[in-house]
């Protein structure tokens, strides 16, 4: 192989590669492809035009905050694979127009999940209240069929560019679910909680999205140790807190 006079090739392109081993891949993919009869969808060329076409119509390119709401300390996020499947779930079940933005070619007009978003540490949510990664604003609960309430903890505060206006940006979390199993003798502690309002969690999350707009409230929270209320792990006692109750103590 001619390797210096086959880069040569690429004229102006050359300067713009970001290392020299991308330029050999378009080498081998153009041997690759050489061969083949007719038009492939999956050339370098093809693919870097529509590479180009989506960071063209980019709206993160020049993505403003958010008039809504008050956002602190961004910066820009580039989800990986199993996160960026999950989120892709999320937004279809409202958006099935989505695309896998791996998928190409994409359609002219096309709406495409793009893999970057921008990540906040906080933002300032209504009545008052403030989301934030951080603890003691990191819990927050949601609707749960018709009478139950679900706590989740924040990961990740993500605003996605277009595919958020009309939901809100998107929190990444870590859904909780109610402790189960307990010892012997501790049989009756959940329907004392329950009169109380307060939810015994495990440590034990799934990785989950929800939509700000789906967020009932923050709750309030305390790490209990290992054989608490008769179960063998640390966990949690949470308290969701009502919109006009303990704003400023929880802020």
């Amino acid at each position: 192989m001619h390797i210096p006079e086959q880069l040569s090739r690429w004229g102006p392109l050359n300067g713009i590669s970001e290392y020299g081993g991308e330029r050999l891949v378009g080498i081998l993919q153009k041997l690759k492809t050489n061969t083949l009869n007719g038009c492939s969808e999956q050339t370098i060329m093809k693919k870097f035009g529509q590479l180009q076409r989506l960071h063209k119509v980019d709206p993160q390119l020049h993505l403003a905050p958010s008039k809504k709401y008050i956002f602190s300390c961004s910066k820009r996020k580039i989800l990986d694979d199993v996160s960026y499947i999950q989120l892709l779930k999320h937004l279809k079940a409202t958006q099935p127009q989505l695309r896998d933005y791996r998928k190409l070619p994409h359609p002219q007009g096309s709406a495409v999940l793009r893999c970057f978003a921008t990540e906040h540490t906080y933002l300032s949510w209504r009545f008052g209240m403030k989301l934030s990664r951080r603890s003691p604003n990191n819990i927050i609960y949601v609707r749960k069929g018709e009478s139950d309430i679900q706590f989740a903890k924040i990961i990740h505060i993500l605003e996605l560019g277009d595919h958020d206006i009309h939901n809100g940006p998107i929190l990444m979390v870590h859904l909780m679910e109610s402790v189960k199993n307990r010892e012997v003798g501790f049989e009756g502690v959940d329907s004392f909680l329950a009169q109380w309002k307060l939810k015994h969690l495990q440590l034990k999350y799934t990785v989950g999205f929800i939509s700000v707009s789906a967020i009932l409230g923050l709750g309030a929270y305390l790490n209990v140790p290992a054989w608490t209320l008769g179960y063998k792990d640390a966990s949690i006692l949470a308290f969701p807190i009502d919109k006009m109750v303990g704003l400023e103590r929880f802020d």
